[in-house]
């Protein structure tokens, strides 16, 4: 007997239209690995003066500053100082200020003197730089405030721009800026919320299948798996959830949210399952889940959309997307193949139109780390690299003869 070892490279075609779309972004990390990014939030704070004992600037477009590991940052809007705190990955009015009012305070100044006074897209108080605000107390109360910032619309300083201005009042700014952080806050300090997790469902298709998670805000955790998948199955209402959520028994779970971490009770509170995030994205999020004994990593998708394409994010192969293409294979020897994956088998055949009929298949599996073992020819399959049109993988052949 003999083994006969060939590498072949293939460009596999996606037959269907193009499903990849733009990941979300991160800022780019600083060379300097000392120095840390972090961000004011009202909503994202551009204009801020800040400074801590080895940097200082303005927060830019993003509300990004930089710091160092154990440094307290100071905030100022002109030659106002808003406050300062421990500098961390999220600072906000809370926690540059000793309480509420005062939190309150600065978000009048920060919505009511916004460039464009809306949070929704960012706040810019860039313009105010330079500005004298000598004679703006943060210790006032709140209705003081709003009187103060109602004169300075019409102060000689301010008037050219905000004159006839309607003011934002405290209880809207506070309701404002309330509702972003609790929606919002994650991207920047990693933390569940309530707000966030009732906002968004998720889709996973890690090696207990694919499920849809929905976090419902009677402290439970509604799950269902495969249907959404295909798109053939509808979700049932589950008890306790006023929507088209489909679960059985089995497919609920009581959690705990604290300090920004879920714990999952599963089979009753039997197995108690903390998870953290540890990684944000527009498409999806990482997170590290735990029982006390074994730590796995998970990927939580925030789309159907992003979790049938999954390939795009980890380069791993899923039943789920084998499904949903055809595939055309060239080799480096130039040689083409139809290849199409369905229930477990693979067929391949000439590179022919997709109505065509292809030979008989062959079983396939996919392993736990993403690739792909067929019992034809045991053909071992790795992603090497993926783009909007091409999956390009690398086969190795063994064969006995």
């Amino acid at each position: 007997m003999k083994i006969k070892h060939s590498m072949k490279i293939l460009t596999l075609s996606i037959a269907l239209s193009t499903l990849f779309v733009g990941c979300g972004g991160g800022d780019t990390a600083s060379a300097a690995v000392s120095v840390l990014t972090g961000t004011f939030v009202d909503a994202p704070t551009q204009g801020l003066g800040y400074k801590t004992a080895s940097q200082s600037g303005f927060t830019d477009a993003n509300g990004k500053f930089k710091y160092q590991a154990g440094e307290e940052v100071e905030f100022t809007l002109g030659n106002l100082s808003l406050g300062k705190g421990p500098a961390g990955t999220l600072m906000t009015p809370y926690t540059v200020s000793d309480n509420n009012d005062t939190a309150t305070n600065i978000a009048l100044l920060l919505q009511n003197f916004d460039a464009n006074r809306t949070n929704t897209g960012g706040i810019d108080l860039s313009f105010l730089q330079d500005a004298n605000l000598s004679d703006v107390n943060l210790s006032a109360t709140p209705t003081d405030m709003e009187t103060l910032i109602g004169n300075l619309f019409n102060d000689a300083r301010f008037s050219a721009k905000y004159s006839g201005s309607v003011l934002l009042n405290a209880t809207t700014v506070k309701s404002t800026m309330d509702t972003y952080l609790a929606s919002n806050s994650i991207q920047y300090d990693k933390k569940f919320t309530e707000a966030y997790l009732a906002g968004h469902d998720f889709y996973t298709t890690d090696d207990l299948g694919p499920l849809i998670m929905r976090f419902n805000n009677d402290a439970q955790l509604y799950y269902a798996g495969d249907s959404y998948l295909d798109g053939s199955g509808t979700l049932v209402v589950g008890a306790g959830y006023d929507g088209n959520f489909t679960i059985d028994g089995s497919g609920v779970a009581a959690y705990t949210l604290d300090n920004g971490i879920i714990t999952i009770g599963y089979g009753g509170g039997s197995v108690m399952v903390s998870t953290t995030a540890t990684e944000i994205t527009d498409d999806y999020i990482k997170v590290s889940q735990t029982d006390g004994t074994t730590t796995k990593t998970a990927t939580w998708y925030l789309t159907k959309a992003a979790a049938i394409n999954s390939i795009k994010y980890d380069k791993k192969f899923t039943q789920v997307y084998l499904d949903t293409k055809i595939f055309y294979a060239v080799y480096e020897n130039g040689e083409k193949n139809t290849l199409v994956f369905q229930n477990n088998q693979i067929s391949l055949g000439e590179l022919l139109a997709v109505a065509t009929p292809l030979p008989t298949p062959h079983d396939y599996s996919i392993t736990s780390v993403g690739t792909i073992v067929g019992k034809y020819g045991n053909a071992y399959a790795t992603i090497g690299e993926i783009t909007n049109q091409v999956t390009a993988i690398a086969i190795l052949n063994q064969t006995s003869g």
